[in-house]
C-alpha cells in the first residue's frame, strides 16, 4: 500500500526526534570520552562535528541544562507521565478491540486533569486530542490503536444502540432505530449531491456569465473603433461636432447568465455616414411638406 505524503507538521516533528537521537549519542559519547585520560579526550567541537550537532547545545546539555523540548514540555496542560497514562490506556483498549474516540481520551485528560488540580481546573481544548495524536504517532504506528475521529461517529458500530444501552439484534427498536440511521445517512447523502449539483450550476452559470461578458466588451471595442473613425471622417468633411454621432455607452456587465430566450443588449452601434444620409434626406423631406402646407 503506498504511503501518504507527510505533512509539515510531521516532516518538522521527525526532524526533531533525529535531531534528538543525534544529541544523545553525541552527549554519551562525551561523556564516554570524560572516562579517559585528559591528553586522550576529544573536545566538544570533533565531537559535536562528528554527530552533526550544535557544541554550545552539547556543552549546555552536558551541564544538565533545559532543553527546548523538556520546556515546552512544562507549557503543557499534562505532564509526560500523565500522556503516558493515556497512551497506555489506549494501547490496552487497543488490545481488546475496543475503539476509541476523541471524547473517550479528552474526558480520560480532563480527569487526570482534576484529580490534579480539583474541581477549578480548565478542561482541554477542542484541538487538544489531535495535537496528543500527532506527539504519540510512533506509538500508534508502532501499535495500531483504533481512534475514531469526529466525522466517524456517526458510523461507529455503537450508533444503532440508544442511550449506550445494550439490544436484541431483533428488537423492534433496534430495527427502527437502525432504520433511522438508515435514512439520516441517505438524507445526507441527497443533501451533499443537491449541494454539488447546486455549486455545478453556479460555476456553469459564473462561466456563461464571463463569455457573455467577454462578448460585450469586444462589441464595445469595435463599436468605438468604427465611431472613432466616422468622426474623422466627418472631421475631414468639416461637419460641425454636434452632428456628430454620440459615442458608445460602456455596456454593463451583466448579473445572470442570459437565458434561452433572453438577447443580450449589446452597446449602441456606430452610426455611418449612410444613416446620417438617410436621416438627413427624412427630415429635408419633412421641411418641405411643412413648406407646402
Amino acid at each position: 500500500m503506498v504511503n501518504h505524503a507527510k505533512s509539515n507538521a510531521a516532516k518538522k516533528r521527525d526532524k526533531r526526534r533525529t535531531a534528538a537521537l543525534s544529541m544523545a549519542d553525541a552527549l554519551a559519547a562525551y561523556i564516554a570520552e570524560q572516562a579517559k585520560p585528559e591528553k586522550d579526550r576529544k573536545g566538544l567541537r570533533p565531537i559535536a562535528q562528528q554527530y552533526g550537532v550544535p557544541f554550545k547545545t552539547l556543552s549546555r546539555r552536558y551541564h544538565n541544562k533545559q532543553s527546548i523540548s523538556d520546556f515546552n514540555a512544562t507549557k503543557q496542560k499534562l505532564t509526560v507521565a500523565e500522556e503516558r497514562v493515556i497512551v497506555d490506556f489506549a494501547i490496552q483498549s487497543a488490545d481488546r478491540g475496543i475503539p476509541l474516540t476523541h471524547n473517550i481520551i479528552e474526558n480520560a485528560a480532563n480527569e487526570i486533569l482534576q484529580s490534579r488540580l480539583g474541581d477549578e481546573f480548565e478542561p482541554v481544548g477542542v484541538n487538544w486530542c489531535q495535537r496528543f495524536l500527532t506527539r504519540h504517532s510512533d506509538v500508534c504506528k508502532a501499535k495500531p490503536i483504533i481512534v475514531c475521529t469526529r466525522d466517524e461517529k456517526e458510523n461507529r458500530p455503537g450508533k444503532a444502540f440508544p442511550e449506550g444501552k445494550g439490544r436484541h439484534l431483533t428488537d423492534e427498536a433496534f430495527t427502527q432505530e437502525l432504520e433511522r440511521v438508515e435514512q439520516e445517512k441517505q438524507g445526507k447523502e441527497v443533501e451533499k449531491d443537491k449541494r454539488k449539483a447546486s455549486r455545478a450550476a453556479k460555476r456553469s452559470e459564473k462561466a456563461s456569465i464571463e463569455a457573455e461578458w467577454r462578448k460585450l466588451q469586444e462589441k464595445h471595442v469595435e463599436d468605438v473603433a468604427k465611431w472613432v473613425a466616422v468622426c474623422e471622417e466627418l472631421a475631414a468633411k468639416n461637419v460641425p461636432k454636434k452632428n456628430w454621432p454620440k459615442k458608445p455607452v460602456r455596456p454593463l456587465k451583466p448579473k445572470h447568465a442570459p437565458g434561452p430566450r433572453e438577447i443580450p443588449v449589446a452597446s449602441s452601434s456606430a452610426v455611418t455616414l449612410e444613416d446620417m444620409a438617410q436621416d438627413d434626406e427624412t427630415e429635408s423631406e419633412d421641411s418641405g411638406e411643412e413648406f407646402e402646407s
